[in-house]
């Protein structure tokens, strides 16, 4: 009898890991600044969720004002962020954590962004509160860490050998204080790792490398579509279709973003963030910086925003397979010169090189917040056009 009801209950638990799965999913790391190449702390998510409708929004904290990420243009949760004081915050819900309602995150998260200016903050907010997540944030005194919640609470100091023996940490949806390794979830954790690891090895782990090279990898437990264009056939889908269901970026991803904390070597400008509001591999990303209390209209708006539109257009056009929803056409998107993914990296690659110039009006304290906002529209509007394209 006891055996059948231990059985029940494993079943009953795959059963709503499988419910959940089908909702929000997510994947993170945190890196700190000894760790990349320009010793500015960094905050890398993946988000998947059913809804795709996803705006940045400019909120007025308690403490501090911050940036937002929203979907569906609801303003009571808040899914990651980064405020005025340089502090960004993300979470993954936790499925092997015991706690309340995982719906009580989003709400966490839009309280905690307005009140905490570093991570001894947060751990005092945490302590209220008792929801199954993963949390993972930086401060601007260069404290990084990630939070493992459910009745109980743990931290890991990524600053911490001990806690963070590879110099980083990741989490998708289980923790290392819960159960472990939830079905489909812990392929995306490993490829993270390896990844983020490579990047170490070589010396060339920065904002850039992930937005490119984590944020948009396809690689998954039943194919490598490396290099692109898959030039295979897997299953019974047609030769060149890469099945997305596992992979890092994948068809349900809604927004990839990446926070840069502060440098403590050089006058780099202040912690900012770099986003793509759809699935990595659609879009272009483009950097914003809470202190200018500005976000492009592109990027937010009472309907849907214009760069969230056209990356979904964009989706749409690389999964057009009825009977292969899942799966991305690799030829339509990386195939010749002018492709899909060709014009992406270039477009990006000039990005990251404008900003780069832009830094140095930081560092020769030339900036002011309407050059700021005059540079956030420029970046955005030329993501757009090639995206439109």
């Amino acid at each position: 009898m006891k055996n059948k009801i231990a059985k029940i209950t494993f079943l009953f638990f795959l059963q709503s890991t499988t419910l959940a799965l089908s909702l929000e999913t997510g994947i993170f790391a945190v890196i700190p600044s000894v760790t990349s190449v320009d010793d500015r702390p960094m905050l890398w998510i993946n988000r998947e969720s059913e809804h795709k409708d996803i705006q940045l929004y400019y909120f007025r904290g308690e403490h501090y004002d911050y940036i937002g990420v929203i979907e569906n243009h609801d303003t009571s949760r808040v899914f990651m962020g980064m405020n005025t004081a340089g502090f960004a915050l993300v979470y993954t819900e936790a499925f092997d954590q015991t706690g309340d309602s995982l719906a009580d995150n989003g709400q966490f998260t839009k309280s905690a962004l307005g009140v905490c200016g570093k991570i001894d903050d947060l751990n005092e907010l945490l302590q209220k509160n008792h929801t199954a997540t993963n949390f993972g944030c930086f401060d601007v005194y260069g404290n990084c860490a990630v939070f493992e919640t459910g009745h109980d609470i743990t931290k890991y100091d990524v600053n911490d050998r001990n806690d963070a023996a590879e110099g980083f940490l990741v989490r998708s949806n289980f923790s290392f204080s819960g159960r472990k390794d939830i079905p489909g979830t812990s392929w995306r954790y490993h490829r993270a790792r390896e990844l983020l690891n490579t990047a170490v090895n070589s010396h060339k782990l920065d904002y850039k490398y992930i937005i490119q090279h984590v944020a948009r990898d396809l690689k998954n437990p039943d194919m490598d579509p490396y290099p692109l264009p898959y030039k295979q056939q897997f299953r019974e889908a047609p030769e060149g279709f890469i099945k997305t269901d596992d992979s890092i970026s994948q068809y349900r991803t809604v927004v990839g973003v990446v926070f840069l904390g502060v440098s403590k070597r050089n006058n780099a400008g202040p912690a900012s963030l770099w986003i793509i509001p759809g699935e990595p591999v659609c879009g272009v990303a483009v950097p914003l910086w809470p202190v200018c209390s500005n976000i492009p209209k592109e990027l937010t708006g009472k309907s849907i925003s214009n760069m969230n539109k056209v990356i979904r257009e964009l989706h749409d056009r690389l999964y057009y397979k009825q009977k292969w929803p899942t799966y991305l056409d690799s030829k339509f998107y990386a195939s010749g010169k002018n492709s899909v993914l060709s014009k992406i990296l270039k477009t990006e690659t000039e990005i990251f090189a404008d900003t780069d110039k832009f830094y140095k009006n930081f560092q020769n304290k030339k900036i002011q917040f309407k050059d700021i906002e005059k540079f956030q529209k420029k970046m955005v509007y030329k993501a757009i056009k090639i995206l439109r394209k």
